[in-house]
């Protein structure tokens, strides 16, 4: 007799749920193995997993950790030499602190480095705040290597390496200077100076600060490279320290502005002139600077030729009463005085473009960044006339302008690099005196070749038809023009020792 099927247990509906319930499991267990392995795969293929792996695991030992403190970790961070430097917003929950110095060492092991840095606001101001607080490590000196083999020294924490220079680094290699003598002025750590003599072939850089850091980094640098015959290091504020008169090139890159430094770039270069670098962080909303219309009456001059505001014909009294019909005594202009209104009132070549750069790559330029230009040569024009006494005239030409930061969201000014190059103009008489003194040389002979090729066709033809009577007749009009020549020389000389001793009895006077 059967039993019926429903009072005995059926053994293949439960393996079928054991086998179901098993199978869960077993899929769980994968899940989270899976799980596993790919946060391992991420622990060991990364530093940054690494760095998250042990770091959670120390702050979930202490039941400190959480979400937020993952999110407060940085991705990504700056590496100079043995050093890494995290992100201004890294590392700021509160948590941290309660870790204390431990948590540094878990990070420096786990990125396999030996010192830990953070950086801070950088304060916009020409004495370069320290930027960079040590975290792990004892010391800040590092040695930063770029592309091309060149070694940095210097203290992160009192200066860190900015990658974004690295493009204007690479245009002055580009730049052929072979056997210039180039002055840095506000050196730094060296970003402008070293590339003109390891790679654009400079024969001498003087490179200027007056920042302790710095000039010990420039030196460090220097030494490392072995580039002690080739590099001067100034020690010193620029316009004091910068030698005058010697440079082809002068490179400044003082940022914001470098504006009370154009003068003495102007003093470095050499008489005959050069290039001028120059780099500005420009405001968008900056207007040019337009001159204002010089008042007479209110000029030095103007004002020392009359005592009180007062007419020639005024006189005032003790009580500011003018009295009318006294003339006023009126006073002399100074030397001094005299001389810089000759040189406010001289006129001036204005400042030009370089035709290729005018065609190019100057209509892509902004108008601000035009304004400054424009600004900037036309006031190193000036100082270039103002701080070289030569008879002749100083010229300045806008070469290019290289925008080697554009403005951003977090930063309102385009940073650029202005090139300018200054060339001198002799005056048809300083050309005379210098032709002439250098008699009976071949700068001589020139001289009166040009003066006998300037002779009008009625002179040849007065002096005969035939060119061989032209041609007999040369030497002897050659005689009369070196006399000639030789005679106004003599004289000029003359007058100016006259006027050099007349000077100097005025000084011994006063």
């Amino acid at each position: 007799m059967s039993r019926p099927s429903s009072s005995i247990p059926s053994v293949s509906g439960d393996r079928r749920a054991s086998s179901s319930s098993i199978d869960h499991r077993e899929q769980m267990i994968l899940k989270e193995k899976a799980r596993s392995l790919q946060e391992n795969k991420v622990t060991l293929s990364s530093s940054f997993g690494a760095m998250l792996e042990n770091i959670r695991h120390r702050a979930s030992e202490l039941s400190l950790w959480n979400d937020e403190m993952q999110k407060d970790l940085p991705k990504r961070w700056e590496k100079h030499g043995n050093m890494i430097v995290f992100p201004q917003d890294s590392f700021q929950h509160n948590n941290w602190r309660l870790i204390g110095r431990e948590l540094w060492e878990i990070v420096a092991t786990s990125l396999s480095i030996e010192r830990l840095g953070r950086k801070r606001l950088i304060a916009n101001d020409l004495d370069r705040t320290p930027h960079v607080d040590i975290l792990y490590g004892g010391h800040g000196w590092v040695e930063h290597q770029d592309e091309n083999g060149f070694s940095y020294i210097y203290d992160a924490s009192k200066k860190v390496f900015e990658i974004w220079r690295g493009k204007e680094i690479a245009r002055i290699a580009q730049i052929d200077a072979h056997g210039e003598v180039i002055v840095n002025l506000m050196s730094g750590l060296g970003y402008y100076a070293f590339p003109w003599v390891a790679r654009a072939a400079a024969r001498h850089v003087h490179a200027v600060d007056w920042d302790e850091e710095a000039i010990e980094s420039l030196v460090r640098t220097t030494t490392a490279n072995r580039l002690d015959d080739k590099v001067t290091v100034h020690s010193g504020e620029a316009r004091k320290c910068a030698p005058a008169g010697i440079a082809d090139r002068v490179y400044m890159a003082l940022l914001p502005s470098s504006k009370a430094f154009w003068m003495t770039a102007c003093k470095c270069l050499k008489e005959k002139g050069g290039w001028l670098h120059i780099q500005e962080a420009i405001d968008p909303k900056r207007k040019r600077v337009s001159e204002p219309q010089k008042d007479k009456s209110k000029s030095p001059s103007a004002q020392k030729s009359t005592e009180n505001g007062a007419s020639a014909k005024e006189k005032t009294d003790v009580n500011g009463n003018t009295k009318i019909g006294e003339k006023k005594l009126q006073r002399k202009l100074s030397r001094s005085a005299s001389i810089v209104e000759e040189m406010e009132n001289r006129a001036l070549p204005p400042a030009t473009l370089d035709k290729e750069f005018e065609e190019g790559k100057w209509r892509k330029i902004e108008e601000h960044v035009q304004g400054f230009a424009w600004d900037l040569a036309e006031q190193c024009c000036r100082y270039m006339n103002n701080v070289n006494v030569v008879d002749g005239i100083y010229w300045v030409q806008i070469k290019n302008i290289s925008v080697l930061r554009p403005r951003s969201s977090t930063r309102q000014t385009d940073i650029v690099c202005v090139d300018l190059f200054t060339g001198f103009s002799e005056t048809k008489q300083e050309k005379r005196r210098r032709a002439t003194r250098a008699s009976p040389s071949e700068t001589l002979n020139e001289h009166i070749d040009e003066s006998l090729g300037n002779l009008s066709e009625e002179d040849h033809r007065g002096q005969g038809n035939d060119e061989r009577d032209q041609e007999s007749q040369k030497p002897r009009r050659r005689r009369n023009w070196e006399e000639e020549i030789l005679k106004q020389i003599e004289e000029e000389d003359r007058l100016e020792r006259e006027e050099k001793e007349k000077q100097k009895e005025k000084e011994k006077k006063k």
